[in-house]
């Protein structure tokens, strides 16, 4: 009488897995289980990162290269400096880009090899030779976004158009 109100089985019997197994022509393997299968699927696999990815080194600061857009602010311990004007320390030289050769032109300081070295090496390549023309100059280095390489994004999406690649965030 209980076996016929359909209650709900555990899994299939053993007639219902030798009819589902390959020699049955299925897709199912009955494998009896002895002391070699038991070896081979207790071991754990080890989970984690290649010893490649572990042992590589760490991404250095930002390397400029040619073609790279820089912005530069100088700022000049005088009154009446170099660069700036009457009203101003300070001199903003907006959009210097290094030329394929790898080299900018900064005013007093001359022409600067920029690609290779980092904005920190620039700036006190800069800070050095402007402080023969003037006392205690302070420089800024800084690269500006799309330095020649970005993304367009088109589509149905909300903002659609070109926009610069941020290289030393590496974020769109």
């Amino acid at each position: 009488m209980v076996s016929s109100c359909g209650l709900p089985r555990v899994g299939p019997n053993k007639k219902e897995i030798y009819e589902g197994s390959v020699q049955r022509s299925s897709d199912a393997f009955v494998v009896a289980v002895n002391d070699l299968v038991t070896r081979a699927t207790s071991v754990v696999p080890s989970l984690g990162f290649s010893t490649s990815f572990q042992n590589a080194g760490q991404i250095g600061s930002d390397t400029i290269r040619p073609g790279d857009t820089l912005g530069l602010t100088i700022w000049e311990n005088v009154d009446d400096g170099l660069l700036a004007g009457e009203t101003s320390n300070s001199t903003l030289l907006e959009e210097v880009q290094v030329d394929g050769a790898g080299f900018i032109f900064v005013p007093y300081a001359g022409r600067i090899r920029a690609a290779g070295n980092s904005p920190d090496a620039i700036r006190r390549t800069i800070t050095r030779k402007l402080e023969e023309q003037t006392p205690d100059p302070q420089v800024q280095v800084r690269r500006l976004a799309g330095d020649g390489a970005t993304v367009s994004l088109v589509g149905a999406i909300g903002g659609q158009g070109v926009y610069p690649i941020e290289r030393p965030t590496r974020t769109l």
